[in-house]
């Protein structure tokens, strides 16, 4: 079969080749012309991609090294606010530094330039005071002078004070002096303390302190004590270098050669202006209640005698105890409010008023008004909204506080709405608005909290049946304990749950299963089973018999005593031992007794049962006993 298909095609190879081109179809040459000039097209684009590489290469790693130039300016700029505090941080430590530390005046610094070279050869001061120092240097070495008084007030000896090497780094002077001091190593420690707590520009550089001599142990008569103890007087040596900072104000900077004056630090930028939310922006997740501005549509007035407002018309009164409230018309949309201590409405006398009882009466007045005056006499918190509109006109008396209030909301078309203590009143409309704006806010910030997993491990349920009461599969009324992000996955072999959804329904879910993961009460009942079969057939003999006595005792028992099927003989006295058996013949003082039963088992279905038998007899032959078991089951079928 190859063969032909290569013959073949040989064939078809042949006579193309034998077609001069000129013979070709146009569709043959179109479509070589196409095939040519997309084989050149491919030529081209390749060459022209071989020939771009080097350039391509170079311009990638121009966009990579202008990347990293990004980023590293990238990093420089948000390190620039932490460098910006840094900076000032620092400069008002220097300022501070610069306050703190003494000022060398420019007389005593040209005379400290010219004593440089002196310095270092000045007198050494002992405690007796041997040399004093110049009077140049007294300036510079005044707190040496301070030192050496709390030395003296420290109930110190000083053994020598001399000037150690000074040295300046840009505007800091520092000098230094050695001191060594003696005495007890208590005042010594106390001196160092002192000296710590001096102002800053002085500072404890390096100390050693030497211990008292060890007195060694002297050999006696007794013994030798050889323990190396302290004398009560001795004193220990403390040798220290104190270093003073001063700072050395320049009259030229330029003159100095650590400040660079050429190149002058940049300006640093202005900090951006903190940003604020703007005020008429709306916080979904702080929906305010009313955005009413402050009213002022009842003025609250003290009972003072005032002509135009008592002579306006009264619209209601209210008490509440002892305390009474008359309100009146000022204008057209404004009421005034007049409070007194007398009980009693106009009209009626009250003696005793109940403090737990109010009294309302109103005729036409604004809703919004009444509620606040109301809640000014009950001592109760409200919040009114700014759609809250309509009058009242009602008359109720002798009602607990909390009836009147609902009396007045209800006869307004109003709905009460209690947030931490304060009562907010406004249309139903607006109450459920709000609870709609509530619901969806605490849907988004349930969307965007994470969600916790939490493993449950179940003692006493199953662990299916309770993941069905969870996701509510029960039936068709179950409620989803869980929220709509959350999940569930039951693990029968191990009984336990794991639970992925928000934490306070973790929370939840856990209190629930710690109800219900209880042991159930389970009732004791005792029973047998009794296993009854009736397919098979059984047959059970035994054969007994046995011998005591001398009768047999020369001829070694070999004799038998007669006994019929299902009885037994006792030879002693001829007696009969069971119904059916008789006693011997001629054998009335038989010596001896012998038993002999026989319950043979029947044979089933022509087999015979097999058995068991054992003998036992004495050593003189004088008793034996002789036991046969028979034993056949045979099951139908």
């Amino acid at each position: 079969m190859f063969q032909d298909v290569r013959a073949r095609w040989r064939a078809r190879w042949v006579t193309w080749l034998s077609i001069p081109p000129t013979e070709w179809s146009p569709g043959v040459r179109w479509g070589l012309a196409i095939a040519a000039a997309l084989t050149g097209f491919c030529l081209a684009w390749s060459i022209e991609w071989l020939m771009s590489l080097p350039a391509r290469a170079a311009l990638k790693q121009g966009l990579e090294v202008e990347r990293q130039m990004l980023t590293r300016a990238t990093d420089a700029v948000d390190r620039l606010p932490a460098l910006m505090r840094r900076l000032q941080n620092e400069a008002a430590e220097t300022r501070t530094w610069q306050r703190m530390l003494p000022v060398v005046e420019p007389e005593a610094e040209e005379v400290a330039g010219a004593s440089v070279g002196e310095s270092s050869a000045s007198s050494t001061l002992s405690k007796h005071g041997s040399d004093a120092p110049e009077a140049d240097d007294e300036a510079l070495a005044a707190w040496r002078a301070d030192l050496e008084r709390l030395v003296s007030r420290s109930g110190l000896t000083l053994a020598f004070s001399r000037p150690g090497p000074a040295a300046v780094s840009g505007e800091l002077e520092t000098e230094r002096a050695e001191l060594r001091v003696r005495g007890s190593v208590a005042n010594l420690l106390g001196w160092l303390a002192e000296v710590d707590r001096l102002p800053r520009h002085l500072a404890v550089e390096q100390f050693s302190l030497e211990g008292p001599p060890v007195q060694t142990g002297t050999i006696g008569t007794v013994g030798t004590t050889g323990s190396a103890t302290h004398s009560d007087g001795a004193e220990a040596s403390l040798s220290v270098t104190v270093s003073a900072y001063r700072w050395r104000r320049t009259a030229e900077p330029a003159e100095s050669p650590d400040v660079l004056t050429t190149h002058a630090l940049p300006a640093l930028p202005e900090p951006p202006p903190r940003w604020e939310m703007p005020a008429d922006t709306v916080d979904v997740f702080r929906t305010p209640m009313t955005r009413r501005s402050a009213q002022d549509a009842v003025i609250m007035t003290e009972s003072t005698p005032q002509g135009p407002v008592e002579n306006a018309e009264p619209v209601g009164t209210m008490r509440a105890g002892a305390r009474r409230v008359v309100l009146r018309r000022t204008s057209a949309a404004g009421l005034s409010a007049t409070w007194s201590d007398d009980g009693a409405l106009p009209g009626k006398v009250l003696s005793n008023p109940d403090p737990s009882t109010v009294d309302v009466v109103l005729h036409g007045a604004e809703a919004a008004d009444a509620l606040r005056v109301f809640a000014r006499l009950t001592g109760r918190s409200v919040a009114i909204g700014e759609r809250v509109a309509g009058r009242l006109d009602m008359e109720v008396t002798g009602v607990s506080a909390a009836t009147a209030f609902d009396v007045m909301i209800r006869s307004a078309g109003l709905g009460v709405q209690s947030v931490n203590g304060v009562d907010w009143i406004a249309p139903r409309a607006d109450l459920l608005a709000d609870e709609r704006t509530q619901l969806e806010a605490a849907a988004k910030r349930e969307a965007l909290q994470p969600l916790a997993a939490r493993r449950f491990r179940l003692n006493y349920p199953r662990a299916e049946a309770l993941r069905e009461i969870i996701l509510g599969q029960k039936d068709s009324k179950g409620q989803r304990l869980l929220s709509a992000r959350g999940g569930l996955i039951a693990g029968p072999r191990t009984n336990q749950l794991f639970v992925t959804d928000l934490p306070e329904k973790l929370d939840a879910l856990a209190s629930f299963i710690a109800r219900i993961d209880v042991p159930v009460r389970q009732v004791l009942i005792e029973a047998r089973i009794v296993e009854a079969d009736d397919r098979f057939s059984e047959s059970l003999g035994v054969r007994l018999a046995g011998q005591h006595g001398a009768e047999n005792a020369g001829r070694g028992g070999d004799k038998r005593p007669k006994s019929d099927a299902g009885s037994f003989d006792v030879g002693a006295g001829g007696r009969v031992a069971n119904g059916g058996a008789r006693a011997m013949d001629g054998d009335t003082s038989a010596p001896g007794s012998a038993v002999d039963v026989g319950l043979s088992a029947a044979a089933l279905a022509g087999v015979a049962p097999p058995s068991l038998a054992i003998t036992l007899f004495g050593r003189s032959a004088s008793r034996f006993l002789q036991l046969e078991l028979l034993y056949l089951r045979l099951r139908d079928g």
